[in-house]
């Protein structure tokens, strides 16, 4: 089933803390979330938000690719876990320059 873009920055908005939530209790991990990633970035690149919110010193430069997830995501591997510690952020970062 494919959806409008819109609904999904609208799903991915509201889902955005319960993803947040089962992060926490370890439920899902950073791969989990990537699709919501891409689409709440719309495209965009938002790197400029994700270094204003350090993103990059919180976690790590494997990380700032989620933040213009348009341009590729390199494999996904363990050293991608900690990147799950400023989903918050990035999800903040997309959020941002959303037009719905």
């Amino acid at each position: 089933m494919q959806y409008h873009p819109s609904l999904l920055l609208l799903d991915a908005a509201y889902k955005s803390n319960e993803i947040r939530a089962a992060m926490d209790r370890g439920q899902c991990g950073i791969f989990n979330v990537v699709p919501f990633l891409e689409c709440a970035s719309q495209g965009k690149d938002n790197s400029e938000c994700c270094r204003h919110r350090g993103i990059v010193q919180k976690t790590g430069p494997q990380c700032e690719q989620f933040c213009r997830p348009a341009q590729g995501l390199s494999s996904l591997g363990v050293q991608h876990i900690v990147c799950g510690n400023a989903v918050g952020d990035m999800l903040h970062c997309h959020h941002s320059g959303v037009r719905i």
